[in-house]
């Protein structure tokens, strides 16, 4: 395993940072999440990317807990810290305690991971990835014409934003001070959702400020080609209730074979370079598709035509897609597919022996008991 050996403190959160502690672990990391002491038995826990994980319950608001979760990120290669900018520094458990020349830990990376970043007018507002991903500029870009903006759930700025953008990070700094000795382990990521989500739109911004003709991006937002817009790149709905087909057929070539799927005549419809033609196209294609079962579009899609572009929309809560996904590449890593649920404080006695060498009760913790359920 990649990550075999490395050691992360995870300051319990929400969405990226235990996103990101996942990966970390499925990678071979061993991670320990800190959770606040007094949050068991409230309920189901909110966080279920727990897979490899184990919890310690601390109490943060006591000088015996706080020197517990120094002593857990003093023995760390890695840290992540959930919290709007400034949390863990009025705790005392800032990057200036453990990096540099006087820190108790001057290798550790140190990663934090917010939704504004951590300056700007933003930056000690409270929100959630619509927000991010609102002030980033990038919901401007998801919706339909004359509509207020649409947004992918929380998958691009919470996931695709913060988590995987921390994680690469995290990852580069181990291996560049490793393949590198000039470079200093120990160093602070301020890894934020609006200013990745951007990186990640910059292909969008580019073309909107060169020639957009060529690119597809001339039109008003949900009218442009890879927005919808274009009869040949957009759902559509079935015979089935609730089942569409996917059509992503820009070339020549695919939408040729499209056509030939749809049983049309490519000479009985109008020039599809015209834009002033993609409704006309949208509707004749809608009436197609509706036409059929999903039965009947994908048989035609998989065994006559393939390369036309043209496949289902599957439901990702479907019996068939609701199984462990793990690291990619990783065929030696056989995690527990059924760990979803890791209570506060479960492994307290057992990391309080490891970092501690302490086996009894400690002033400043909190075991999980189960007989409290």
């Amino acid at each position: 395993m990649a990550l075999n050996g490395i050691k992360v403190a995870e300051f319990a959160g929400l969405a990226p940072a235990p996103m990101c502690g996942l990966m970390l672990a499925d990678y071979g990391a061993d991670v320990i999440r800190i959770d606040r002491a007094g949050q068991q038995n409230t309920g189901a826990p909110r966080d279920h990317l727990v897979r490899g994980k184990r919890s310690i319950a601390i109490d943060l608001k006591s000088k015996e807990g706080i020197e517990i979760a120094k002593a857990i990120v003093n023995v760390s290669d890695v840290l992540l810290d959930p919290y709007r900018p400034g949390v863990l520094e009025r705790l005392g458990l800032g990057p200036d305690v453990f990096l540099g020349s006087n820190g108790s830990n001057p290798d550790l990376i140190y990663c934090r991971l917010t939704g504004f970043g951590q300056t700007g007018k933003y930056s000690s507002f409270a929100g959630h990835d619509i927000n991010y991903i609102a002030a980033s500029g990038v919901v401007s870009l998801f919706g339909p014409a004359g509509q207020p903006p649409s947004f992918p759930s929380n998958i691009l700025g919470d996931f695709a934003g913060l988590a995987l953008p921390a994680f690469a990070n995290i990852v580069l700094q181990l291996y560049s001070s490793k393949t590198n000795t000039s470079v200093p382990r120990g160093k602070v990521l301020d890894i934020n959702i609006v200013d990745s989500v951007r990186y990640l739109a910059l292909s969008s911004s580019i073309v909107k400020t060169m020639n957009p003709r060529p690119y597809g991006f001339d039109q008003p937002r949900g009218l442009n080609m890879l927005e919808g817009g274009a009869p040949y790149y957009r759902n559509y709905a079935t015979a089935t209730p609730d089942r569409y087909m996917s059509v992503g057929s820009i070339e020549p070539q695919f939408y040729a074979l499209l056509l030939k799927g749809l049983e049309l005549d490519p000479h009985a419809l109008p020039n599809r370079e015209n834009v002033k033609n993609w409704s006309i196209l949208m509707d004749i294609f809608e009436r197609k598709f509706r036409s059929k079962p999903i039965e009947h579009w994908i048989k035609v899609f998989t065994e006559k035509y393939p390369d036309a572009c043209c496949v289902p929309v599957e439901d990702i809560y479907s019996p068939e897609n609701i199984k462990p996904i793990f690291a990619l590449g990783d065929n030696d890593r056989k995690p527990d597919p059924s760990q979803t649920i890791l209570y506060p404080g479960e492994n307290t006695t057992e990391i309080l022996k490891e970092v501690l060498g302490k086996s009894g009760p400690v002033k400043g913790t909190q075991q999980y008991k189960k007989s409290r359920i």
